[in-house]
């Protein structure tokens, strides 16, 4: 299991709040990671399996992040809704990790 690290959402949150940022994140958040997942660390990981450098180690790298971006895919909707109903409870301030 996987934790997430909030603070690059919650700096994408106060540039919104503070009129800085035209969109919500919590509008485009849960897709923009399954494509970071699918455009950046998937091919990564396999691209670090192909070159052998790290051996048999390499397989670590790509089950992880397989099993990160399925775990974001099952998840990452609610999570992004229980940061927003915490980022309300707590009068709009962002959160710390």
């Amino acid at each position: 299991m996987w934790m997430v690290s909030w603070g690059t959402l919650n700096i994408v949150f106060a540039a919104y709040q503070s009129g800085h940022a035209p969109k919500n994140p919590a509008d485009y958040w849960y897709q923009g990671e399954l494509t970071f997942f699918d455009e950046v660390i998937l091919p990564l990981a396999n691209r670090i399996r192909e070159s052998g450098f790290f051996g048999d180690d390499v397989e670590e790298f790509v089950t992880s992040a397989t099993s990160n971006r399925q775990e974001w895919k099952l998840k990452g909707k609610d999570m992004i809704a229980e940061y927003q109903a915490e980022l309300k409870n707590n009068g709009g301030k962002t959160l710390s990790n």
